[in-house]
């Protein structure tokens, strides 16, 4: 600042008021070698972000050759990234929000009505900062009626088939609904499934159709599949839920567990599928002729995991397959 003072370009009471924004790093005594105009200046720690809060990086950027602290970059674009997520939060709910009251205000959505007890309010105070936790409550507790389905997108939750008749159900379920009632085209619904699966939601049953919709979007060349993007989110997400042993539930389930096999449905599914679906490659129905072979050996070679793979998420596992 004493530079840029020294050679004409603050006035007086432009000066001061710079250094008043710079807050406590304008109160430090001047620097006997102040650098001259066009000198590069290396901006370490946090300077840059405090010259920038104060609106002043821009003229000192014009008037020397700024380097600034990596680590400052990078945490600038990460704020960036951050604020930028945020905003679009912010209005992802506002959308959502409005959605809601249009629904509830046509009748398109009702209200789940409460039994008006101590023990609901009592509730309610305790947890008055967690509002999911709330709403998870809400459908726990109301009172039933023929006909009613709980959707709720939890493993807990999930874990359990019904709450007192009542079906739970989660979203590929819902999404089936509706491409069996036409509300979806199934080109919409195997891709609403993908993006499913590329935000890694856990755990989506596979299903044969949606393995060969995506094998018949992508070309063979050579007598091989071409690998797609949907294809890639394909098999890194059966992949990546088929290794994380640490999250996959498995028995032995705690004591009192909903469900003793845990997760197991899931793992014993995609072995179902895959050979189902391989199988299926030289079905009449299908007709695909020379791309038989190039389709069942991509799902043989991407999706197929024998019991040998499974190995890992046995709860005894047997040392001696190591050896095999």
């Amino acid at each position: 600042m004493q530079s840029l003072r020294d050679n004409g370009y603050f006035s007086v009471s432009t000066y001061q008021q710079a250094l008043h924004a710079l807050g406590s790093a304008g109160s430090v005594d001047v620097p006997s070698a102040v650098p001259e105009i066009g000198a590069k200046v290396f901006l370490v720690a946090n300077i840059a972000s405090v010259l920038a809060d104060a609106n002043l990086l821009e003229l000192v950027s014009r008037h020397f050759k700024v380097f600034v602290d990596p680590r400052c970059l990078d945490e600038t674009r990460n704020n960036l990234q951050e604020d930028e997520r945020r905003e679009e939060l912010a209005t992802w709910l506002e959308r959502l929000i409005d959605r809601m009251r249009d629904g509830l205000d046509q009748s398109v959505y009702e209200g789940i009505d409460l039994p008006d007890d101590a023990s609901r309010a009592e509730l309610e105070r305790e947890e008055a900062e967690n509002p999911d936790f709330l709403s998870l409550t809400a459908l726990l507790h109301f009172s039933p009626q023929e006909g009613d389905v709980i959707w709720v997108d939890d493993r807990w939750v999930n874990s359990h088939a019904h709450r007192d008749g009542v079906p739970i159900i989660g979203a590929n379920e819902v999404l089936r609904a509706l491409l069996q009632r036409s509300y979806l085209q199934e080109s919409e619904y195997y891709a609403t499934l993908l993006k499913l699966r590329a935000a890694n939601v856990r755990y989506i049953p596979l299903e044969a159709g949606e393995i060969h919709y995506h094998l018949q979007q992508a070309q063979v060349s050579e007598g091989a599949v071409v690998e797609t993007a949907e294809l890639s989110i394909l098999r890194r997400y059966i992949a990546a839920c088929l290794l994380d042993e640490e999250c996959l539930q498995r028995p032995p389930m705690p004591q009192g567990a909903s469900n003793p096999e845990g997760e197991t449905a899931f793992v014993l599914g995609t072995m179902r599928i895959t050979v189902d679906a391989m199988v299926d490659c030289w079905s009449d129905e299908k007709n695909y002729g020379d791309r038989a072979e190039p389709y069942a050996d991509w799902i043989l070679e991407n999706l197929y995991t024998g019991l040998f793979g499974l190995r890992h998420l046995r709860s005894d596992p047997d040392p001696n397959l190591e050896t095999v």
